[in-house]
């Protein structure tokens, strides 16, 4: 098998034809270079542009990529290695052609027909998958260079979650008995040049990796896939489900966003069908799930936007107030509608003037609600990439995310056991008061009253301390045995702040019949017995933290 450089990604842009440089974000592996007003993205090779401007990427090269004299009258070469022209428009590109080392065993990605569910892999593979496996607290991992199992192990995370081709990580994972995720970066253009090459090719790699190295647990083929290429992605997933029938093979996707256009991406619109109208967050992700047959639905909603980040250009407390909850929300529904767990990607990354680092009660927000919503599987997004700062620094040190990431992970642990388990019934917002009047509801989510309680035999929930924004999130829960459970979460938190500086204080008033509670202790994994005096509740939560509870009895769901 042969192949050219591939375009992988192409965006507009103001930068002068010519500019190139080595891709900075996380993806890694690549060049982009500008021509015509786009910046486009080649995966992984070497380019050399006028002036003799080099740029190579990490890990080696698979092709080059050379121009001389002006960007308007650029010249074919065929000196070397046999050049050859890739594309033509008002700029020609000239590439070498190089072995890839993988046969395709005749695999064509592009005409391979729509998978269906068959007997040997039920509808709700991905329950039956969540119930008998750990909870899943995974992070992504960019680079090899300075993995290190123990340091990772040590942040509290079960299972590496291998993004592009950073095989010494898989290797040193499967080695030391550490599950792992694969994943395939298919967030391309279809119709662009090279697509069918380069999906044969993950799909082999894919192929070689499952039977080289042990430990294999999932494979996350698309990521934040678009409506448009949903016929693609169920290919792809209905690809993997048959090949490695065990696996839980699922989708990523994007949050909501306020005008965002879930249907393509960038300027590929003019390649594919026409968008249904309406086309809306809701529809969207139903869609996702209907046409691609993931077996866990994903988002991705990394709510800490610095100056820059649109729409909202640094306005956290409004993102999360008109768009965070209501991700959730959206994203928990059409899960439950089709009988799918449901994971979240959690904001563990830095990038300057977009992103900024969270908090230790930032982080713990953003990992504690998507668990009251009964979200059973937690992805930090990310641990070390030589890019930006995540988890980890650029250096592969320990970065201030770590200790804060150690801590929840093991709280999460130990919640994980039953919450794996667990059926979300209903989440309701716990306002407090500021200024003398109940704090806004954020959109997507009801506020808590006695009729939502009832079945739980909560009667009402007070915030003890005024103030915009302290306030709650209760989240309901039912086992396969009917036993009730429920989750509080403090949702108070801030930039550069604490979970101790944040904590807040609740009451919670009890029908006659509730005396007494179970809590399973986020801290040991115990169950605490805890008697109610005057069937009221009184609570302490750190910032952003929550606690789960039982009603009646102390079984807590474990197996």
């Amino acid at each position: 098998m042969t192949i050219a450089a591939l375009i992988v990604d192409r965006q507009s842009s103001n930068r002068p034809d010519g500019h190139a440089e080595r891709r900075p974000d996380y993806r890694g592996g690549g060049i982009q270079v500008v021509a015509g007003a786009e910046r486009l993205g080649f995966l992984g090779g070497r380019y050399t542009g006028d002036r003799e401007t080099l740029r190579c990427s990490r890990g080696g090269f698979k092709w080059e990529m050379s121009v001389r004299g002006s960007w308007s009258a650029v010249q074919r070469r065929q000196e070397e290695k046999g050049f050859k022209a890739m594309r033509s428009t008002t700029i020609l590109f000239v590439t070498t052609i190089m072995s890839i080392g993988l046969e395709t065993h005749g695999i064509d990605a592009q005409s391979e027909p729509t998978p269906v569910v068959t007997e040997a892999r039920p509808a709700d593979f991905g329950l039956r998958w969540i119930r008998r496996e750990p909870f899943t607290i995974t992070s992504t991992v960019v680079t090899n260079k300075t993995f290190d199992v123990n340091t990772y192990r040590g942040a509290g995370l079960n299972t590496v979650l291998l993004w592009e081709t950073a095989e010494g990580v898989l290797r040193d994972a499967s080695r030391a008995g550490l599950p792992w995720i694969y994943h395939a970066e298919n967030r391309r253009d279809p119709a662009g040049e090279g697509f069918a090459e380069l999906v044969a090719m993950e799909r082999n790699r894919a192929k070689q990796y499952m039977a080289t190295y042990s430990g294999s647990k999932a494979f996350v083929v698309w990521d934040e896939v678009k409506g448009a290429y949903l016929d693609y992605a169920r290919k792809s997933v209905g690809w993997a489900q048959q090949t490695f029938p065990d696996l839980l093979v699922y989708v990523n996707v994007h949050p909501f966003e306020p005008g965002a256009n879930y249907w393509v991406r960038g300027k590929s619109a003019h390649k594919v069908s026409v968008a249904p109208n309406p086309y809306n967050y809701e529809i969207f992700l139903r869609d996702v799930i209907r046409r691609t047959g993931t077996d866990v639905l994903s988002i991705d909603p990394y709510p800490f936007c610095d100056e820059e980040e649109y729409p909202f250009y640094g306005d956290v407390e409004r993102l999360i107030r008109e768009t965070y909850f209501y991700t959730l929300e959206t994203a928990r529904d059409a899960a439950q509608e089709a009988n799918i767990p449901y994971w979240v990607f959690v904001q563990a990354f830095a990038i300057p003037s977009a992103r900024y680092l969270p908090s230790e009660s930032d982080f713990r927000m953003e990992v504690f609600v998507p668990l009251a919503y009964g979200f059973t599987g937690i992805q930090y997004f990310l641990y070390q990439t030589p890019a930006f700062t995540g988890i980890m620094n650029t250096d592969g040190s320990r970065g201030e995310l770590y200790p804060h990431v150690a801590d929840v992970s093991a709280e999460v642990s130990h919640l994980g056991k039953t919450l794996r388990l667990l059926t979300s019934a209903d989440v309701r917002y716990i306002p407090g008061a500021g200024g003398g009047k109940a704090n806004p509801i954020p959109t997507g989510i009801a506020a808590f009253d006695s009729a939502a309680g009832a079945r739980w035999g909560i009667n009402d929930i007070q915030v003890k301390e005024d103030g915009i924004t302290n306030n709650g999130v209760i989240g309901f829960f039912k086992d396969s045995s009917a036993g009730k459970y429920f989750m509080l979460v403090n949702v108070k938190r801030d930039k550069g702040e604490s979970a101790e500086a944040m904590a807040l204080s609740y009451t919670l008033t009890f029908d006659d019949s509730v005396d007494h509670l179970y809590r399973l202790n986020r801290e040991t994994g115990d169950v605490d017995r805890m008697e109610l005096a005057e069937h009221t509740l009184q609570v302490k939560l750190p910032g952003g933290t929550g606690d789960l509870f039982k009603i009646g009895d102390n079984q807590f769901a474990f197996e």
